[in-house]
């Protein structure tokens, strides 16, 4: 059996309604067709969405370490490993999440990255300074 992902099958459900729509003529089908269409958008998997969940996971992991840590993320890429501290996450609809921190020598760094390659270990690591003020990871939209 072949797997379709919810989203192929939702456009799918919505191209064959639009046939019938066109083949329509009246106004009650159009009705149903927007109806359907608007509940349809309402419901995808946007950055927006993908990126409340994937802040709220953060948030959670950063909530159970001690103030001397901080919740970096591990991405490997190309065979190589590149360790960040999370300081904000952003998306852009209807795909871009981006990620904003600092590596461990405080370079400041942004991945910009689409929902489906998204693949984030998070780990603790000790803080560079911390003298200061835990930094709380925030939450931006970017359009």
């Amino acid at each position: 059996m072949k797997f379709i992902n919810p989203l192929t099958k939702a456009m799918m459900k919505s191209n064959k309604q639009l046939r019938e729509f066109r083949t329509s003529d009246t106004t009650s089908d159009k009705y149903d067709f927007e109806a359907n269409l608007n509940a349809l958008l309402a419901q995808q998997n946007f950055a927006s969405e993908f990126c409340k969940k994937l802040y709220a996971e953060i948030n959670e992991f950063d909530s159970n370490l001690n103030e001397e840590d901080e919740v970096v993320a591990r991405l490997v890429n190309f065979g190589e490993i590149i360790q960040f501290g999370i300081e904000s996450i952003g998306f852009s609809d209807p795909s871009l999440i981006i990620f904003s921190g600092h590596t461990a020598d405080g370079s400041h760094v942004q991945l910009v990255q689409h929902v489906s390659q998204i693949s984030v270990l998070l780990l603790s690591a000790k803080r560079p300074d911390p003298e200061k003020p835990k930094f709380p990871i925030g939450f931006r939209q970017v359009t």
